[in-house]
């Protein structure tokens, strides 16, 4: 029985990343993931974000163009989606990144390297 369809939005300038994630999350939440899509820079992020609904983004910080950050701060002041969670990834575990990416609006912070079934399982709240 599925409890929920989530949309997800992958938004990553690294394709092996987008695989590697879109496999773990629908491991680990595919009975409550109606879908997931990913765009390879912010700008397409964006329009994505403005034209469909989706219930979790997960955004990289360093793209070309529009970073995560200002993408993530665009689409919190611009978009009223406020169900929308948008969870900032980065390699870099730098406390300025995760400072700068919650301060945009971002609901949590992963490390892309430490990102594990534990963690999604978090973000989606599966208990």
């Amino acid at each position: 029985m599925k409890i929920a369809s989530y949309r997800v939005l992958i938004i990553d300038d690294n394709p092996e990343f987008i695989r590697s994630l879109k496999s773990l999350i629908l491991d680990v939440a595919g009975s409550q993931v109606g879908e997931v899509s990913s765009v390879h820079n912010g700008n397409d992020g964006l329009e994505m974000m403005r034209d469909q609904d989706f219930d979790y983004v997960f955004m990289d910080i360093n793209m070309p163009g529009i970073d995560g950050i200002e993408a993530t701060r665009f689409a919190r002041f611009e978009y009223e989606k406020p169900h929308m969670k948008i969870i900032g990834v980065s390699f870099n575990a730098g406390f300025r990144y995760k400072s700068q990416m919650m301060q945009a609006g971002a609901d949590n912070f992963l490390v892309k390297d430490e990102i594990d079934a534990e963690k999604l399982m978090e973000v989606f709240n599966i208990k």
